[in-house]
């Protein structure tokens, strides 16, 4: 009797801790976020290339969690298999800054709003296999936004090829964007991060008149990614 009390505690403990061994295989990289059912890509410039993500079995029941942008953010975690969720045990970010504005406005976004705010709150994950065989993982937080990861990251071409002209700056009335790149949308938030205007139609110019005097962050969402620029309405 005590040793099959024995089996079903070492299998009941297993169950609580276990996780999906695929997120140890490979190293993710952020393909998009999707935030109030808005789609927000991450920054492809000089400075940041890429966001990666990397999950660490460091031994004896113990994993880590790190993310790096121009920062590195992360810490330990709880898996529970039987929710396909993890907890944080802790959730830290470095403290350098980046030398790009819209990279320091992309951490906020990524490390603070979407993990580091919910860092005692479950996430719940995913891995599906897609057509061309790469792995996509889906991290969603507590209130439903999602993180979206791929284990292919975008070709080296696909990365360079993206570039972003925006003017005037300051800006009165009328600003233009220009890119080798198809934009998609065109996003505007005010300092408080809340979305303050958004242009679906792709446009050599873009009427900002409606603003109040101000900085704002200019999102540019293209296919091949997005990016985010600094703007002074005045």
């Amino acid at each position: 009797m005590k040793s099959i009390l024995t089996f079903l505690c070492f299998a009941f403990c297993f169950a609580i801790n276990a996780q999906n061994p695929e997120l140890f295989n490979h190293t993710w990289y952020l393909q998009k976020m999707v935030v109030n059912a808005t789609d927000h890509f991450p920054p492809s410039n000089s400075e940041v290339q890429y966001v990666d993500l990397n999950f660490y079995d460091v031994g004896n029941n113990t994993f880590d969690f790190e993310t790096t942008v121009c920062n590195s953010g992360g810490g330990g975690l709880i898996f529970d298999n039987g929710q396909s969720s993890f907890n944080f045990t802790s959730f830290a970010v470095s403290l350098e800054t980046c030398q790009i504005s819209g990279n320091n406005d992309f951490e906020q976004f990524y490390f603070f709003d979407f993990y580091k705010n919910h860092e005692n709150d479950p996430f719940s994950y995913g891995i599906n296999t897609e057509n061309n065989g790469s792995k996509t993982l889906t991290i969603t937080n507590i209130v439903g936004d999602q993180a979206i990861y791929n284990n292919v990251l975008l070709s080296t071409n696909q990365l360079e090829n993206r570039s972003f002209a925006v003017f005037p700056n300051p800006v009165k009335n009328v600003l233009s964007v220009e890119s080798n790149s198809v934009i998609e949308r065109i996003v505007i938030y005010d300092i408080a991060g809340k979305k303050a205007l958004s242009f679906v139609k792709k446009s050599a110019s873009y009427d900002i008149s409606a603003l109040q005097n101000g900085i704002y962050f200019l999102e540019i969402v293209s296919d091949q990614g997005s990016v985010f620029k600094k703007i002074l309405k005045k």
